[in-house]
């Protein structure tokens, strides 16, 4: 019996989930943008409006039906808001940046409630910084690094549970544009698994997914190719090169992290052991960080007890030398290197690298 009831409770949700959905979106202004011309237009339909109305009493409405719940925009007069789509009555504030309301959009909101404070701080941290004489302010310059760091990384983290709990409706195409390439391979193979068939359907989604692709296809382009070299730092400030390391004999991992990558520090201690395993067999490791301050990153490093070697430029992701070089637009990832500095693999779980290494290194 209760084999058939979830049979059917499926059923319905599909059902559900492939009826028109009929909105009914609530605008409010406050009367500051009176008269002005306010459209409504669905992500997925490219940049053309597909609704508009004229603010009356600073107040405005649409309704309507469309194939599924998907992000649409509402602007008028140089504001812009994000919506969610769905069946039910969606409160919009202009005035606000804000929605409610309907299931998904009250989701929205309080998600972004959740962030605010701590774009705020981070807002601070910035406005603080840029006002620094340096050299001379170079200690309140690390604290301010650190805090900045500290918010990052929770706002990393909210961000990524957002993503992760809303994969059964449209939400994360809101945030995944911006995001994804704070994601690793593994979770971004988790998200497309899971995703719903109208999250699946999102323009956003499947512009995300195919830019995924391209970047993967160009990481894969290294292997069976010779690295190519270049210089950063180490921990102590020491100008290094990756040569210095790689192509001498030994198989390298090259390991792309960063302090405030939660998934890489979740897979340290996984790599450590295999680290442990081969160090004396013919196995090393160079880590690359992303980073941009030195202290987080000697500060992770030493934390987590990371024994192997160490670079970085302290360019952060999109600047830094090393990523631009071998297109490394999420973290972790990982480049094994062959004895003679061949790439073999992209991309390797610690498991998988174990047992690569068990075969090269008998």
């Amino acid at each position: 019996m209760r084999r058939i009831f979830i049979s059917l409770a499926a059923a319905m949700l599909s059902l559900a989930a492939s009826a028109q959905v009929k909105y009914n979106i609530n605008g409010d202004t406050r009367n500051q943008i009176e008269g002005a011309k306010v459209y409504l237009t669905f992500l997925d339909q490219g940049s053309i409006p597909v609704d508009s109305t004229v603010v009356k009493n600073g107040k405005f409405n649409f309704k309507g039906e469309t194939d599924m719940r998907k992000v649409a925009y509402i602007t008028a007069a140089g504001a812009a808001l994000k919506v969610i789509i769905e069946n039910g009555t969606v409160e919009a504030s202009l005035a606000d940046a804000t929605t409610g309301g309907a299931p998904l959009n009250a989701r929205l909101a309080a998600f972004n409630a959740r962030k605010r404070p701590c774009n705020l701080e981070m807002y601070r941290v910035m406005g603080e910084a840029s006002k620094l004489n340096m050299p001379a302010d170079s200690a309140k310059m690390k604290q301010l690094e650190a805090e900045y760091n500290k918010y990052s990384a929770e706002m990393y983290t909210m961000e990524r549970d957002f993503i992760f709990s809303n994969l059964d409706n449209v939400l994360p195409a809101i945030e995944l544009p911006s995001f994804w390439r704070n994601l690793s391979a593994a979770e971004l193979d988790e998200i497309e698994a899971k995703a719903s068939p109208e999250l699946k359907a999102n323009a956003e989604f499947v512009k995300v997914m195919s830019r995924r692709k391209v970047a993967d296809k160009k990481k894969n382009e290294w292997v069976g190719k010779k690295f190519v070299d270049f210089r950063a730092q180490n921990l102590e400030g020491k100008s290094v090169a990756l040569s210095d390391f790689a192509g001498k004999g030994k198989y390298v991992l090259v390991d792309f992290w960063a302090s405030w990558c939660a998934p890489c520090r979740k897979s340290m201690p996984a790599l450590k052991n295999v680290y442990d395993k081969y160090k004396d067999r013919g196995f090393d490791v160079v880590g690359i960080s992303l980073d941009t301050s030195r202290e987080a990153w000697q500060k992770a490093a030493k934390n987590l007890q990371l024994p192997w070697h160490h670079m970085s430029d302290l360019k952060g992701g999109p600047d830094s030398v090393a990523s631009a070089i071998y297109h490394v637009n999420a973290i972790p990832y990982t480049m094994l290197l062959s004895p003679d500095g061949t790439v073999m693999a992209t991309n390797l779980s610690a498991d998988s690298l174990d047992k690569t290494l068990a075969n090269v290194l008998k």
